[in-house]
């Protein structure tokens, strides 16, 4: 895919506290990219950095093939929308999406057909003669929406836009924000820590901490495939188990729980003494015989709507197992001796 935009060895620092370290990034014409971590790994310090509104200590931004490190915001073919949506209160809906328009002095007519099709776009053209004053949240960060497309830009960014947002409007802006990109094909860099959010919009993720990248993927390989022990447990949930190969042949090994002792027979080869087992939730199951698997207690239940899930403690390591909710009432209660199973497929696997 074409590169639109490219970052090399980003870093910055606030005083003596360092924020990103040499950061490389290239993001794809017309895809959604998720910037996703935590809060203070450097993911708005990075999108500052694209916009122009903060410069880098080191490296370089070039965007369309052009170097724009040192270009000032306003000159930067960029648009933001922030999480607050900055809307001018004493304005029309229709006068804050032209706003832009008319300060880069594009003709009358030409203004009248860009914010009619920008409010289009946004499913708000009825309301363009409302007061700012007068919309609801989801509404507001709609128009904001609109605004920054109005002036057509190379990339949008978008920091947080739907974190103000009740969950119900939200899910229903992550689905109104993939039907225009879809529409626009505009190329999208968008900053946020919810991890449900990054893995629903984007075609891509890069999963930052304390300033680095630790993964660049698809929602999918992030999720299935992490790369580190970080991303493992920052998005979604895992049990990670450290274990000692004691056997490895043909099509299975035999390792040993670190924490507890337990031995497991995994369907697959690891070529290493030591590794970290990566196992989602759902992809264990609960045995009634003690003895299949790995032996525990379960020590918890907890009903999360369309699953329920289990904490098994085996001998002071605790694993979480989801079910999900059927027909029929739970057939096991907290103090239970279970075990619990591994999937027949390959389980992912982190060396040491």
């Amino acid at each position: 895919m074409n590169t639109v935009l490219s970052l090399t060895g980003i870093s910055k620092s606030f005083g003596k506290i360092p924020i990103l370290h040499g950061v490389d990034l290239e993001v794809h014409d017309g895809e959604i990219l998720s910037l996703l971590g935590p809060s203070g790994c450097g993911k708005t310090t990075l999108l500052r950095i694209i916009g122009g509104f903060e410069r880098p200590d080191r490296g370089r931004v070039v965007l369309a093939g052009k170097d724009i490190t040192d270009v000032p915001p306003h000159r930067r073919p960029v648009n933001i929308v922030f999480q607050r949506y900055l809307l001018f209160p004493h304005l029309s809906v229709f006068d804050n999406v032209a706003f832009g328009l008319r300060i880069d002095k594009v003709g009358k007519q030409d203004i009248e057909r860009r914010v009619r099709e920008a409010l289009e776009l946004v499913g708000l053209e009825e309301l363009a003669d409302r007061r700012a004053t007068q919309l609801s949240g989801g509404q507001s960060q709609r128009i904001s929406l609109a605004r920054a497309l109005v002036k057509r830009p190379k990339v949008l960014l978008l920091d947080e836009p739907l974190s103000a947002l009740d969950q119900k409007v939200r899910i229903n802006m992550q689905a109104e924000l993939r039907r225009i990109h879809r529409e626009t094909g505009t190329t999208f860099v968008y900053v946020t820590h919810d991890q449900q959010e990054a893995m629903s919009l984007s075609n891509r993720v890069v999963v930052m901490n304390a300033g680095r990248i630790e993964q660049i993927g698809t929602p999918a390989e992030v999720y299935h495939r992490s790369a580190t022990k970080f991303v493992s447990g920052f998005v979604g949930d895992a049990n990670l188990m450290a274990v000692e190969v004691l056997d490895s042949a043909g099509d299975g090994a035999e390792v040993k729980v670190v924490e507890t002792g337990q031995r497991l027979r995994l369907r697959q080869t690891l070529p290493q003494r030591n590794a970290t087992l990566v196992v989602r939730p759902e992809l264990l199951r609960l045995s009634t015989a003690a003895d299949e698997g790995l032996s525990g207690t379960i020590s918890d239940i907890a009903f999360l709507g369309s699953c329920v899930q289990f904490h098994v403690d085996l001998d002071g390591m605790t694993l979480r197992v989801q079910e999900p909710v059927g027909g029929t009432p739970l057939t096991h209660d907290v103090g239970d001796s279970v075990g619990v199973v591994l999937p027949d497929h390959p389980v992912h696997v982190l060396t040491d």
